[in-house]
C-alpha cells in the first residue's frame, strides 16, 4: 500500500510518500557505505539478474551490487525512451526542482 501526504508551510509545499517498498529502500540504504549499491531482496528479484553481479548480505534480506554488464548503446537509448514515456517529469512551479512521477 502506498500512502501520500502533502504539507504546506508558508510559501512551500512538501510531499511525503510512504510504503513497505520505501521501508525496504531505507533499510538497504543503511547497509551501504559511500559509493556502494545495496538492493533490497524485493528489488533484486525485479532486476535483470543476468546483467548484475551481486553478493548476498547474510541475514540482511539484501544484496550488494559488485558489478554490472554494460548496456549496448541501442539498449541504453531504448531504456531512456521507456523511462521518459512511462514516468514523465513534472516541474514543480517556483521551485526549480523536478518531480519524477
Amino acid at each position: 500500500m502506498l500512502s501520500f501526504m502533502s504539507v504546506r508551510g508558508g510559501d512551500r509545499q512538501f510531499f511525503f510518500v510512504c510504503s513497505g517498498a520505501l521501508d525496504e529502500v531505507v533499510k538497504a540504504q543503511k547497509l551501504s557505505a559511500a559509493h556502494e549499491v545495496v538492493l533490497s531482496q524485493t528489488c533484486w528479484e525485479l532486476c535483470d539478474q543476468k546483467r548484475i553481479r551481486a553478493k548476498p548480505l547474510a541475514g540482511k534480506g539484501a544484496v550488494k551490487v559488485v558489478g554490472m554488464r554494460r548496456l549496448a548503446r541501442r539498449e541504453w537509448k531504448d531504456a531512456v525512451v521507456q523511462l521518459s514515456s512511462a514516468r514523465g517529469e513534472r516541474h514543480l512551479k517556483g521551485t526549480g526542482e523536478f518531480l519524477v512521477l
